[in-house]
């Protein structure tokens, strides 16, 4: 994954042309083959799409692109939340906010929100992989490696403060049942 190239031309039609597709297709402007030789996306998968919009879904979610194995493990508002509670700590603070620091917090946010992840429980971190991919969907943030560790702030005592500000619901978690 860190050094993952490409191999196929799938899905190579923007979201935007197949929302406009749908809409076409549900508003009978259009049949679903003019619609998908206009709009440049597959007729076979717009008809699923327009299938899914029907169903209920949203002209995002029904135009969304997903291809792989890998989701995201937060949503776009949350990973927002994360990068304004990053960039007010360090503005606010003389101490630096640490890569480890990040994956602490992004660990507790998923923990304390009940996202399904496949971060290291055991150092109670999220992945360097995890890490990467953030920071190359928020290039505005930077992180300098700390001179001295010791004189660092528990920044994570402050996830109370990012749900609570962006409103973002907690579900509850069960305990985990022991194998005993």
């Amino acid at each position: 994954m860190r050094n993952y190239k490409r191999k196929t031309d799938r899905q190579s039609w923007s979201s935007t042309d197949m929302a406009q597709a749908i809409a076409m297709v549900v508003e009978k402007k259009l049949g679903i083959n003019k619609a998908a030789q206009l709009f440049n996306v597959p007729s076979t998968t717009l008809q699923n799409r327009v299938k899914k919009y029907q169903s209920g879904c949203s002209l995002e979610e029904a135009a969304k692109k997903g291809l792989g194995k890998f989701k995201a493990i937060f949503t776009e508002l949350q990973e927002k939340c994360l990068v304004e509670y990053i960039q007010q700590v360090q503005k606010t603070n003389t101490e630096k906010f640490t890569t480890k620091d990040l994956r602490k917090l992004a660990y507790q946010l998923a923990e304390k929100c009940n996202v399904q992840h496949k971060f290291n429980a055991e150092d109670g971190m999220a992945g360097l992989d995890w890490y990467t991919g953030f920071m190359k969907r928020h290039p505005e943030l930077s992180f300098r490696k700390p001179k001295n560790s010791e004189n660092y702030p528990d920044h994570h005592d402050c996830l109370e403060i990012i749900l609570e500000e962006h409103e973002i619901k907690v579900e509850p978690v069960d305990p985990p049942k022991s194998a005993t």
